[in-house]
């Protein structure tokens, strides 16, 4: 049973579903899929998985739980869906289960189609992904243990998530930059809170760009603009630059500030000039 599929009016989808009666076939032209059912509470609906075509999971199977997206087509009577992204549920940033529902709900609130794929593609990224929700946010200062990255990342971006007064278009920005302001620590941190090579003499700020350039093209190649403004969000320096171009760059830091303060006894300055911000919900 799915909890949480969504379709745009643009003819996107995206939820958790449960895959049902998963088959192997081949197109009269060659080419392989996979074709099985999933029910979205009210109806069955055919969903297709092209070889090739779409990236997760190469083998489905019967009745396990994974998470789609891809674009929904309407025959007749009958609709289907075509799958571009399909992610065992125990892959996405889930944790917790507070961290699940609050990741679903904010991926569910983006209102930017782009923006969605773009964060669908990076959690779609095994290698990026097993680290992200597996290392400690620091070594000994704020979340330093395991799932400590995962558990802070979406506690920050929840915050941003909260800003009622930002605009729909800052607000997608705000959460999206929040999820993964911390993403460059995959390559800094290592098992046991030790530091890598790069960790020693690199800030991870420097190395985000550098984790997400695949996505970060693909994202540039379809909204340049939302592009620049997430690349921005994510490597500014408030110590060389004191006042940004972006306001959301600022409104970032605090949320990120807010979260290391529900943790660090000696940062509740946050908690007492930002109570909105630092109150944990």
């Amino acid at each position: 049973m799915n909890r949480y599929l969504k379709i745009t009016h643009t003819g996107r989808f995206s939820g958790t579903v449960t895959v049902q009666s998963p088959i192997r076939k081949k197109a009269r032209n060659g080419k392989l899929y996979t074709v099985f059912m999933i029910d979205d509470g009210e109806h069955v609906i055919r969903a297709f998985a092209w070889q090739g075509q779409y990236q997760g999971l190469n083998h489905l199977k019967h009745n396990v739980t994974v998470y789609l997206t891809g674009s929904w087509r309407q025959k007749g009577n009958n609709s289907y869906l075509n799958c571009e992204t399909i992610i065992p549920s125990d892959a996405l940033p889930v944790a917790v289960s507070k961290a699940q529902n609050r990741v679903r709900a904010m991926i569910a609130s983006i209102k930017s189609d782009t923006l969605s794929q773009f964060l669908l593609r990076v959690f779609s990224d095994q290698a990026l992904l097993e680290k992200f929700m597996t290392l400690p946010a620091s070594r000994n200062h704020h979340h330093s243990y395991v799932n400590g990255l995962f558990i802070h990342s979406v506690d920050t971006a929840w915050r941003a998530f909260e800003f009622t007064h930002l605009k729909t278009d800052e607000k997608d920005v705000a959460m999206v930059a929040s999820l993964l302001h911390d993403i460059g620590k995959i390559k800094t941190l290592a098992d046991h809170d030790s530091r890598t090579y790069s960790g020693k003499c690199i800030r991870h700020e420097d190395i985000t760009l550098e984790v997400l350039a695949e996505h970060l093209k693909w994202l540039d190649s379809v909204d340049p603009l939302t592009c620049d403004k997430l690349r921005y969000c994510l490597t500014w320096n408030h110590q060389k630059e004191r006042i940004p171009k972006h306001m959301l760059a600022e409104y970032i830091k605090f949320a990120d500030h807010a979260s290391t303060a529900s943790e660090v006894p000696r940062n509740q300055w946050y908690a007492c000039h930002f109570p909105a911000l630092t109150q944990f919900v």
